[in-house]
């Protein structure tokens, strides 16, 4: 296919680590390998230029973000911003990450009458009830609900079935369930890693190890993890990678018990070593879609524990059942927690093949081209349309 001036808009971007942002990174240095031209525009945070390229990737950061009137003034202000950017490069498709940039990244779409594809990567829904005071729960409700269903979208992009079919019931647009991909190269960087934390004891444990690599947000329900290892009698040690803003509920969850340890935010060699030393992944979040934590810890040989959400369920039907422990309360959890057994690690190749990034790419690339009509707009015919 021609190659395509592909805009992004996320809300932010690394060095900032979550989700969304390194599905957006992966995304835009992904697309820019195979020939595309892209664009990110995402908030700037501190010690971040306005500007830069990596990657091959031109990365504008205009606007801050963060608390709420921040956020007001970011939403204000993104939509001349883009409106703007689409002519002045002559963008052919935009790609906003939902939430908070999606209305203006639609409007300013429909004005340019260029294909808009939103992706939401997380959907809490009713869950909202259940992590924030019920003025923020109720807000953040009519939110999802109204940037899907009130603003123009050409292609709405889940990954999780179950997201699929709830969002087709809030748009017109064709919702499409697209995964995450897996990108196999660091597993082969660090194979060594992962065989090393196998060998040793490192961290000081006792007993099988859980391991959790998750944004320390109040959806992932680490808490409730930690409460039930509490109560328990077990020798398991929970370690807890990452970082955000429900760490401070963990530490007061934790105590004093020497079988929780909060490990900070674990990246590249050393997460490779807690992934091949651990008995067993853990996952109890309220809602999810497609967990990349997750997958990479099936990629890496290992066992889940994990509540039905997201793409869970389908793994749990799959050829990986059999290290897929699906759990809906404390008793479950800790008889999965007996039933895992340490497990030597190794690359499991076909579940890197079934996420492999240039299938995922390619999926992406077709949905594209659908859009735009088979190929991209020439600059000529851009050009001549702008005058």
């Amino acid at each position: 296919m021609k190659p395509l001036r592909i805009l992004f808009v996320s809300e932010y971007y690394p060095p900032r680590i979550g989700g969304g942002e390194a599905w957006t990174r992966m995304m835009a240095e992904g697309l820019t390998a195979r020939g595309h031209q892209v664009w990110v525009v995402t908030s700037r945070l501190p010690s971040t230029k306005a500007s830069e390229v990596i990657n091959g990737v031109r990365i504008l950061r205009p606007l801050t973000s963060g608390g709420l009137f921040a956020r007001l003034r970011f939403i204000k202000q993104l939509t001349p911003y883009l409106t703007d950017l689409i002519r002045k490069e002559r963008i052919d498709i935009i790609h906003t990450n939902a939430y908070i940039p999606t209305p203006a990244a639609s409007i300013a779409g429909k004005r340019a009458g260029i294909p808009v594809v939103t992706s939401v990567h997380l959907r809490l829904g009713k869950q909202w009830w259940r992590v924030a005071n019920p003025f923020t729960a109720a807000m953040n409700i009519a939110m999802e609900q109204l940037i899907i269903a009130g603003f123009h979208h050409d292609l709405v992009h889940v990954t999780a079935e179950p997201t699929r079919r709830a969002l087709s019931r809030l748009t017109r647009a064709p919702v499409r369930d697209i995964p995450n991909y897996i990108d196999p190269e660091p597993f082969e960087r660090y194979a060594n890693a992962l065989r090393a934390g196998s060998k040793g004891d490192e961290y000081g444990t006792k007993g099988k190890r859980l391991l959790s690599l998750n944004s320390l947000l109040p959806i992932k329900a680490i808490p409730r993890a930690v409460s039930w290892i509490r109560a328990s009698d077990t020798d398991a040690t929970f370690l807890i990678c990452g970082s955000g803003p429900d760490e401070q509920r963990i530490r007061d969850a934790a105590g004093d018990d020497s079988r929780i340890k909060l490990m900070g935010t674990v990246v590249g060699e050393p997460k490779f070593r807690l992934l091949g030393g651990c008995d067993a992944f853990v996952l109890l979040s309220y809602s999810e879609q497609f967990s990349l934590a997750a997958i990479d810890a099936l990629a890496a040989g290992k066992d889940i524990i994990a509540t039905p959400v997201g793409a869970i369920p389908s793994l749990a039907k799959g050829r990986w059942r059999h290290r897929v422990h699906i759990v809906h309360n404390r008793e479950e959890f800790l008889a999965a927690v007996r039933k895992v057994t340490r497990r030597a690690p190794h690359v499991d190749r076909a579940l890197l093949a079934q996420y492999d990034k240039q299938r995922i790419l390619d999926a992406f690339e077709r949905e594209y081209q659908s859009l735009i009509g088979g190929s991209a707009r020439s600059a000529s015919s851009s050009s001549k349309k702008s005058t």
